[in-house]
């Protein structure tokens, strides 16, 4: 009996031993359980510059779509970062540091999403003013540079794809201001007024590439008008060479030893080209420039040139 209890009692205590120690760590696992972190305090009774800021936060979800947040948005944030610098949102330093996180990122969420929504509201209809979207563009710039922001969430992916209307609606306006700017200065060139002309035409057939840009009434004006100013500069082109070469047979530069020799050479070199153009102006009206043909200023101009032969003939005939 002395032998059995020799063996069972250093077996006992052994085990006593360890229930003893895994009760110590179950015990502090426990402990630190109901221990905040340190970056995440706890947060005791909500201030009232807390409960003020909450109350703005939830003020600005609920404001309208038709116009924009962004002023109201400031002032919060504002409001949050003299809280912070003041020590406004809890009696110690982490609480205060955590209420800061905390509703900065609350409010970036919110103006975010109501920001987005107020932005397609202005993609979505017809009037796209200046003003407006330089608002947009800046404000998601801004929105995409904070910290806060996942960059695989779908804010984030609306966000870029605002960027990406507003790139392609300054891609065409500034298509229109370049073909605008050479169909009111300089010379007329055939070649590059068609290929002003075929790339506007792309942009309307193809409903600008993208489907909000399609909404905005003034690119599809701008680009409509395209062909009435090429037609406008090629005509303008045709009264210069019509109104410039009048009587010029009149000048005695013409080679020849008779009056048939010289009227060729003014049909070759003056007449015939002044010609060929009208006859190509005329094909482009109604092909190119979806003009009638029986516009009167070029009427006017197309029957003055055709009586030049006639004169130029006489002339080198009588000498006057």
């Amino acid at each position: 009996m002395k032998i059995k209890y020799f063996i069972i009692l250093p077996v006992a205590l052994i085990l006593l031993v360890i229930l003893c120690q895994v009760a110590w760590k179950f015990l502090l696992t426990v402990m630190n359980e109901r221990q905040p972190l340190p970056s995440e305090p706890v947060v005791s009774v909500i201030s009232p510059f807390v409960a003020r800021i909450e109350n703005e936060i939830d003020s600005l979800s609920k404001m309208p779509v038709s116009s924009f947040s962004n002023d109201f948005y400031h002032t919060v944030q504002y409001h949050i970062d003299d809280g912070y610098q003041n020590s406004s949102f809890g009696n110690s330093e982490n609480e205060n540091t955590s209420w800061n996180r905390i509703l900065s990122e609350k409010l970036y969420y919110t103006y975010t999403a109501k920001f987005i929504t107020q932005a397609f509201y202005v993609f979505n209809r017809p009037e796209w003013e200046p003003s407006k979207l330089e608002l947009i563009g800046s404000e998601a710039a801004s929105l995409q540079n904070s910290d806060y922001l996942d960059a695989e969430s779908h804010a984030s992916n609306r966000l870029t794809e605002i960027q990406d209307i507003l790139k392609k609606y300054k891609a065409i306006l500034y298509f229109i201001n370049e073909a605008n700017r050479y169909m009111k200065t300089g010379d007329f060139d055939l070649d590059k007024s068609g290929s002003y002309l075929s790339k506007a035409q792309q942009y309307r057939h193809n409903n600008p590439g993208n489907r909000y840009v399609d909404n905005c009434r003034r690119l599809h004006v701008a680009l409509n008008e395209l062909p009435r100013m090429a037609y406008t500069k090629h005509l303008n082109h045709i009264a210069r060479q019509v109104n410039t070469n009048l009587d010029i047979y009149r000048n005695d530069r013409y080679s020849g030893t008779n009056w048939a020799q010289k009227a060729s050479d003014y049909r070759n070199r003056i007449f015939d080209p002044i010609t060929d153009e009208i006859k190509l102006f005329e094909a482009e009206m109604e092909n190119t420039y979806h003009v009638s043909d029986n516009d009167p200023v070029f009427t006017s101009l197309k029957n003055k040139w055709e009586q030049e032969l006639s004169k130029a003939i006489d002339y080198f005939k009588t000498g006057h």
